[in-house]
């Protein structure tokens, strides 16, 4: 009887995640897992800058990425930190790892030449052990790609609403991702200017339409108001509030001598005397 060749079934990756509700996507394809927290989504760069990994899918690679990446089992566990910014036009791939991600090994040449350097300094013993630069850095998954791009059906279809009929939620949602695809934006332009002097910006404010916006890039959005209080209005708040104080409760001011000793028992308990009745 002839031999019957069974089939294989092969393992169908999958990508679980709320993303962008949650920063955590977690992708395995039956024989592995990578589990990422995403620190920056990143942006692609317009052509012909943007380049592309090596091998047959050919996968974008995001300009400002910042992703921490832990796969492996029991004392194999491990937690890196990966990051792409272009320097003159071509992609700059960065691992670090180690406690608080002291440690640090980059390449510009591909992301599984950087990712193979770190290997070797995780797992010394184990020479001949490789690993994918392109799972390590999370460049595959196809939740990012579709959040860099917005191609979503969901997204295509919306009729955006003018901000003067926006409820202060949907100017929240807006303003939070405009914010942080502009710092991703200019710490990606800013590497390529300062290098490792990172940039840092603080502050954003902008109008659109008759509102004005204010971003506090090292918290959440901090306020979304039409009309934003500026330092003087506050100093002049607090000093109308400080009079008003004043007036109710009067404060007197006594120079206190600074050695009660050299005075004779009479004298101090005159000068305490003095204190208890508010110096009168």
């Amino acid at each position: 009887m002839p031999k019957v060749k069974s089939q294989k079934i092969e393992n169908i990756p999958k990508e679980i995640t709320d993303y962008p509700e949650t920063d955590s996507v977690l992708y395995t394809d039956g024989r592995r897992s990578y589990y990422y927290k995403i620190k920056q989504e990143g942006l692609y760069p317009q052509p012909p800058i943007l380049a592309y990994t090596q091998g047959k899918n050919k996968y974008k690679i995001p300009n400002g990425y910042c992703v921490e990446t832990t796969w492996g089992r029991g004392e194999k566990k491990k937690t890196v930190r990966c990051l792409i910014n272009y320097v003159e036009e071509k992609p700059l791939f960065k691992i670090m790892y180690g406690v608080n991600f002291s440690e640090e090994v980059q390449s510009n040449i591909s992301s599984t030449t950087v990712a193979n350097a770190v290997l070797k300094k995780l797992f010394p013993l184990n020479e001949k052990s490789l690993i994918s630069g392109v799972h390590l850095f999370g460049i595959h998954l196809m939740t990012l790609k579709e959040a860099r791009e917005n191609i979503s059906t969901r997204e295509k279809n919306i009729q955006l609403i003018p901000v003067e009929h926006c409820s202060k939620s949907t100017l929240n949602r807006r303003q939070h991702k405009f914010g942080n695809q502009l710092k991703q934006y200019v710490q990606a332009e800013g590497f390529k200017i300062y290098g490792n002097d990172q940039i840092i910006l603080k502050q954003i404010s902008s109008s659109v339409g008759n509102i004005n916006f204010q971003i506090d890039c090292y918290q959440a959005l901090a306020a979304i108001e039409s009309n934003l209080q500026r330092e003087w209005a506050i100093s002049e708040q607090r000093l109308k509030i400080t009079i008003e104080m004043n007036q109710k409760i009067p404060i007197t001011l006594i120079d206190l001598p600074l050695d009660f000793a050299k005075f004779s028992n009479f004298e101090s308990t005159e000068i305490i005397q003095n204190i208890k009745k508010g110096g009168t």
